[in-house]
């Protein structure tokens, strides 16, 4: 049977690690991330010169899945079209460290990349779940 509303709701509002796939060459290529779900949208951070951010920015094909690690097992895949987004960056960046005990970490990021290091290649993307917002996008939920 698969999971209703609230227990959707549930298990996406743990810390729970997302696993994100994304091909490069033709091959997949699988990274656990953190991610935020704010009732629309997947979001999850990258840097885009590394491998998930470049597989992003050039084609944004992924597969997410986010599951429980105790039984009963339960799971959520949500396929489609990720892009980079630029709105309401920081204070993603922000959320998505929060939800995952680190929210003096989305402080910080925001004053590094004030100050010109490294930050300014952090990217937040997002992944839709309706038809919608990106047409093919689906999501599934299992127990």
């Amino acid at each position: 049977m698969p999971l209703t509303p609230d227990e959707i709701s549930e298990l996406l509002s743990r810390p729970l690690l997302g696993h994100l796939a994304v091909l490069t060459d033709g091959k997949p290529h699988v990274t656990p991330i953190w991610v935020y779900y704010d009732g629309d949208l997947f979001y999850f951070t990258t840097r885009l010169s590394r491998v998930k951010g470049k597989a992003v920015s050039k084609n944004g094909r992924v597969a997410l899945s986010i599951a429980t690690n105790e039984r009963p097992y339960r799971a959520i895949v949500v396929e489609g079209e990720a892009r980079v987004v630029e709105k309401d960056k920081w204070e993603l960046l922000r959320k998505i460290s929060t939800k995952y005990g680190r929210e003096e970490r989305g402080s910080s990021i925001r004053r590094k990349n004030q100050t010109g290091s490294r930050s300014s290649n952090q990217a937040v993307c997002s992944l839709g779940t309706t038809e919608g917002e990106t047409t093919g996008n689906r999501m599934r939920a299992s127990p």
